[in-house]
């Protein structure tokens, strides 16, 4: 079976995220183990808010400038445009990061790193890499991740060996940013192949109000997905930060690769998007979603039968609370990723009403449960909560568009087979056989498995790596 240019953009796409997730994953053990537990908490904090800062910078302009450039639609003053929208909000995005951390941590001790880590927002608003995709540069997009994710290491590696280097600390994290943002703009060449002018008269106020509903729905979905830790933060649940944040840095790897997937579908999916009920975007979120599935198994197994080791292996014994948080972690998780396929195809849509109705639904019901546990003085139930509300945020996705992601009976026993044989080494308990042994052994009988089945003549799997 030959690849199909989405099968060779999602090869080379996850092959860098192997190696990026890798790179960055390495930066956070080592972070965690030099930073202690409650520092590290507090970094994983500070980023996450100026997350939120970066949604905010984005103003969902990437969402409409990727369908429109996918459409053939779109110019060099369009994306001009964007630039100085996004430049604007880098300054209200700087103020409300310093002022959400500062009642997070209102000791004053993290606000020079805190300004020094949020100047990154005035960086980030050059990043085209909406142009890049929309041109299928996708090595492109390769190279900046892994040049910024290196470089990030490095620098912690050398000059980051305690709590005390907060501040360097910060100041490598700006520095990867520019780097990154640097690469976009000089190997993608991201204006090279849009026309001048296309005869439009779009103006600053235009183009700012066409990334409005964008942005209220992915600010609402970013919040969704990440209420537990901004919520622990505000409430002050500051030593649990550390253990929370292990626990979820574990799930990062898996969600690189699922990203990476997603990211090579986005073109395909843009185009489909005038029709959310058509047979081509349905199948396209199926198949995905199938996908996703078989990233998803090996990540459960591992977070529920091999999760006290892996915390221990990357972040030392500090850690004590992360193995229990990780097991409940891991279905939210897993049920978040099973949503990604339908609510990406809602975000590239028209239908912005019912994309913010939902987000709007799904944050609300999150801050809700999160809050109330919270108020109740049981941050060890808010993993469940999280299970719970993204449970609704999985549903809610199938429901907006119109179709359910079910898996027939013929496909669950496509994926049992690999999974028996995954999970089978990691059950055994001879003194005989290490840890890496049966980690060892469980890759290889999953992928025996998938063997097997012969995985690469299902359908799904050609809608997405075949040629088409």
């Amino acid at each position: 079976m030959k690849l199909s240019l989405i099968g060779k953009n999602f090869t080379a796409l996850v092959s860098s995220n192997f190696l990026i997730q890798f790179v960055r994953f390495l930066t956070i053990a080592l972070l965690a183990r030099r930073l202690g537990s409650q520092a590290f908490g507090v970094y994983s904090y500070i980023v996450l808010i100026i997350t939120y800062g970066f949604v905010l910078v984005e103003f969902g302009l990437k969402n409409v400038a990727l369908r429109e450039l996918a459409q053939g639609r779109g110019s060099k003053k369009f994306v001009k445009q964007i630039l100085k929208v996004r430049l604007a909000l880098a300054c209200v995005g700087f103020i409300g990061v310093i002022g959400l951390c500062s009642m997070a941590f209102s000791n004053g001790i993290y606000f020079l790193p805190t300004v020094v880590l949020a100047l990154s927002l005035f960086v980030d608003a050059f990043l085209l890499d909406f142009v890049v995709i929309a041109q299928e540069k996708l090595v492109v997009q390769a190279i900046g991740n892994v040049a910024q994710a290196l470089f990030l290491y490095l620098g912690c590696l050398l000059f980051v060996h305690s709590e005390g280097d907060f501040l360097i600390l910060s100041w490598l994290y700006l520095l990867s940013h520019v780097i990154w943002i640097s690469i976009f703009l000089i190997a993608g060449k991201p204006f090279s192949l849009l026309p001048e002018n296309r005869g439009d008269n779009v103006s600053l106020y235009h183009t700012a109000m066409l990334g409005v509903p964008f942005l209220l729905a992915q600010m609402l979905g970013t919040i969704q997905f990440s209420m537990d830790l901004f919520l622990l933060g505000q409430f002050h649940y500051e030593n649990w930060l550390g253990d929370y944040s292990a626990a979820i840095k574990i799930l990062a790897l898996s969600l690189g690769v699922i990203n990476a997937l997603v990211a090579a579908i986005q073109p395909r999916i843009a185009r489909e998007v005038h029709d959310l009920k058509s047979p081509g975007l349905q199948n396209l979120v199926h198949s995905t979603t199938r996908m996703i599935w078989l990233m998803l198994l090996p990540t459960l197994a591992g977070c529920w039968l091999f999760g006290d080791t892996l915390i221990y292996w990357f972040f030392g014994d500090k850690f004590l609370l992360a193995p229990t948080l990780l097991k409940p972690l891991s279905l939210a998780f897993t049920l978040f990723c099973l949503g990604l396929a339908p609510m990406h195809a809602l975000f590239m849509s028209h239908d912005t009403r019912l994309l913010i109705k939902t987000m709007t639904i799904n944050s609300l019901i999150s801050f809700l449960v999160i809050t109330a546990i919270l108020a109740l003085g049981h941050p060890e139930l808010v993993p469940w909560g999280m299970v719970i509300t993204q449970g609704i945020y999985m549903i809610g996705a199938w429901k907006s568009v119109g179709m359910w992601g079910f898996i027939s009976y013929e496909e669950i026993k496509t994926f049992l087979f690999p999974f028996l044989l995954m999970i089978t080494p990691l059950l055994m308990q001879s003194a005989w056989v290490s840890p890496v042994q049966k980690i060892t052994l469980a890759a290889f009988g999953y992928i025996l498995g998938l063997f097997a089945m012969r995985i690469w003549t299902r359908p799904w799997f050609i809608a997405i790596l075949g040629r088409t």
